[in-house]
């Protein structure tokens, strides 16, 4: 695991504070399920549902089932399940304003009011390079970044201010501009 490159956050931090010690949490973690997020949160009293929904990209309406079905659906959340913490890492850089509205409505019943996020974005959609990661926590200060390969479709990232337009259940609480031009974002649910 050695030759796993990591990345030191500044927000993360920030995103358990509010999370007590003996605190039962529910975390809702966008992508696959890896071994150091596992063992992270091993020192927690949790509940994890991993989602791989980068693996169903894109979401497209057909006659079946519209955007709203197909996410409800993959997320197979139970009606009384509520999350303290979401990792959403690079998930809303492959989604089009359509999608992320219909994501957050299914969501939205999921989220209590002292919901946090943590998401990544870009600093400029026009300039910036392309790069897929499959994230993990390795510790409350630093992340694990694999190259996700295949790379996900649709990669469509959005610039800071209209994802904030777009995610109408989070409010963002701060953000920090990476040396990669990546933005790490800390969110927190809106009431």
């Amino acid at each position: 695991m050695q030759n796993t490159p990591r990345q030191t956050s500044k927000l993360l931090p920030a995103l358990f504070e509010s999370v007590g010690e003996n605190q039962r949490v529910s975390v809702l973690h966008i992508g696959p399920a890896l071994s150091e997020t596992i063992n992270f949160f091993s020192g927690f009293r949790c509940k994890l549902q991993f989602v791989d929904l980068f693996s169903e990209l894109p979401f497209i309406a057909n006659e079946q089932e519209d955007i709203d079905l197909q996410i409800h659906r993959l997320l197979g959340l139970p009606t009384d399940t509520r999350f303290d913490v979401c990792l959403f890492w690079d998930f809303f850089n492959f989604l089009n304003a359509e999608t992320i509205e219909a994501f957050q409505t299914v969501l939205k019943p999921h989220l209590k009011d002292t919901t946090r996020a943590h998401a990544f974005s870009v600093h400029n959609p026009r300039t910036d390079p392309y790069k897929s990661h499959l994230y993990s926590i390795q510790d409350l200060h630093s992340l694990t970044l694999r190259e996700r390969s295949p790379k996900p479709p649709g990669y469509a990232p959005h610039s800071q201010r209209r994802l904030k337009e777009m995610l109408t259940c989070f409010s963002f609480e701060r953000s920090v501009l990476l040396s990669d031009k990546r933005l790490e974002l800390l969110l927190q649910a809106k009431p």
